[in-house]
């Protein structure tokens, strides 16, 4: 976990800051080093709380966008196609893709999710107070989440195959249409080369 190093380095310094003298005595001079101490040790905590609260961040925004994915993509996969309805098929079938292309990243996110979580702990964050999706507190929906996705992903396969039918019949009205353009135009290429003025009676 990339956040787990600098945090722990931060617990070094301040580690280290702590083995200081307050007071340093240089021959006859007494050095104060009290204020240098707490000055060391205020920006490393600030720091420290600086890269817990990216971490939060993170968690928050992934799930938060993942729900609002999960959510989308559901709504889209339950709408009705009618029949030579082509814009809504294409809508459908992009949910599909989106989701195809979303599979592995998101199937090898919970697990640095919960590693996010456990640091988030170890540093006394109030993950308690960390909220996602309608007021659902962080880790109740990383529980879950797996499981909404999975279903969300079976969902998508199953629209797949009901929507196989409507794929192949666009995909021959499509080349109905190609094979009708190219009939046209060659007709047109024929009567061209038939009535078109030669280039001597045009000089």
């Amino acid at each position: 976990l990339h956040d787990a190093l600098p945090i722990s380095d931060f617990r070094k310094e301040r580690e280290t800051v702590d083995t200081l003298y307050a007071f340093e005595d240089i021959g006859w001079l007494r050095v104060n080093a009290h204020s240098i101490k707490q000055a060391l040790n205020m920006w490393i905590t600030k720091w420290t709380m600086a890269f817990v609260g990216n971490l939060s961040t993170h968690v928050l925004s992934t799930l938060n966008n993942l729900d609002e994915f999960m959510a989308t993509v559901r709504e889209g996969l339950q709408s009705d196609i009618p029949d030579g309805d082509e814009e809504m098929l294409k809508v459908v079938m992009a949910h599909i893709r989106d989701v195809r292309r979303r599979m592995d990243a998101t199937g090898a996110m919970w697990e640095p999710l919960h590693e996010c979580i456990a640091l988030l702990k170890k540093h006394k964050y109030p993950v308690d107070d960390m909220v996602v999706a309608n007021d659902v507190p962080v880790q109740d929906y990383l529980e879950s989440a797996p499981i909404t996705w999975d279903s969300t992903v079976n969902l998508t396969f199953l629209k797949k195959e009901e929507i196989f039918p409507l794929q192949n019949a666009a995909a021959e009205e499509l080349k109905d249409t190609i094979a009708a353009f190219y009939a046209r135009l060659k007709e047109f290429r024929q009567d061209f080369k038939q009535h078109a003025p030669d280039r001597k009676s045009v000089v």
